[in-house]
């Protein structure tokens, strides 16, 4: 009876530490799932937002080639566009048909007006990295709009823009905003006689809907 006393003793007084434990272990994997439940909300959050529903794509976009006009410290290097472009999206592809008003300043004409253009082509673009950034490519052809003193209107020319990186941030279900900080594009209205094109180092912005 003495011997089995202290031991009983012994076990009374143990038996707290173990209940502090085992709620200190209960409450850290209360903390774990928590933390779990949280990273796997933001996750299906960021999942949702950047998702990419396939079916019709209409967007809008305005640029410019002010950077390159800015590091040649001339006005004659400047050139200006507005469009828009219409496709299909299917996962991290889209085909698609653009067209864009194109105004620049000629240097083989003097430089002074504005040479304007209708710039039409088919293209597409491949997205990445939950489609936060896409690459772009149409081809075309491209339209003189306006008379000169050495071409008409009428005449027909290659269009080509290329947009290797740019940013595409989905700030609803539908919409989207597209940055383009740099990107290529080669306008030659008139291939004949004195050709009339243009290299342009352009920079654009743009608003996407999804339907």
């Amino acid at each position: 009876m003495r011997a089995i006393l202290p031991c009983a003793l012994v076990f009374v007084a143990m038996t707290p530490a173990y209940a502090d434990d085992a709620y200190a272990d209960d409450a850290t994997a209360d903390d774990e799932e928590d933390v779990t439940d949280v990273t796997r909300a933001l996750a299906d959050a960021s999942t949702r937002a950047n998702v990419r529903t396939d079916g019709l794509v209409l967007g809008l976009d305005f640029g410019s080639a002010f950077l390159t006009a800015t590091a040649d410290g001339s006005s004659r290097s400047l050139s200006l566009q507005y469009g828009f472009h219409i496709g299909y999206r299917y996962n991290d592809w889209t085909i698609l048909f653009y067209a864009e008003h194109g105004l620049w300043r000629a240097p083989e004409l003097g430089g002074q007006a504005w040479q304007h253009a209708a710039n039409i082509g088919i293209g597409f673009e491949r997205f990445y990295v939950s489609a936060f950034l896409r690459t772009m490519l149409i081809a075309g052809t491209s339209i003189l709009l306006r008379s000169n003193d050495l071409d008409d209107r009428g005449e027909v020319g290659i269009f080509v823009d290329l947009r290797p990186l740019g940013i595409h941030w989905q700030f609803s279900d539908r919409g989207a905003f597209v940055l383009d900080l740099l990107h290529f594009a080669f306008v030659a209205p008139v291939l004949t006689g004195i050709p009339l094109a243009d290299i342009q180092f352009r920079s654009s912005v743009g608003v996407e809907a999804r339907f």
